[in-house]
């Protein structure tokens, strides 16, 4: 089943990061979603630094079925700055 959690739902006028920081709070104790969409307001790089993302470069290359020439050069570009191409890690 798919559930979709709106984070910004959370958020008032007087508290507009409320929904980031319930978002945070869940990262960090392993209410970790599948896909997350990312916007420019969260703290990436420090999610990133303590291990909730997954580098999929390596998956990448090593996957003979996958072709970077096959995914918009853009995408895979700002991924590579922001992320070094990471996903979220799942928690099994």
């Amino acid at each position: 089943m798919i559930q979709i959690i709106d984070y910004a739902a959370h958020s008032t006028d007087d508290a507009w990061d409320a929904g980031l920081t319930r978002l945070t709070l869940d990262l960090t104790t392993g209410k970790i979603p599948d896909m997350l969409l990312l916007s420019q307001v969260m703290p990436i790089s420090r999610y990133a630094s303590v291990g909730l993302f997954e580098d999929l470069n390596p998956f990448i290359d090593a996957d003979p079925g996958l072709n970077r020439e096959d995914y918009f050069e853009n995408l895979l570009h700002v991924t590579k700055i922001y992320l070094s191409c990471f996903v979220q890690k799942i928690a099994v």
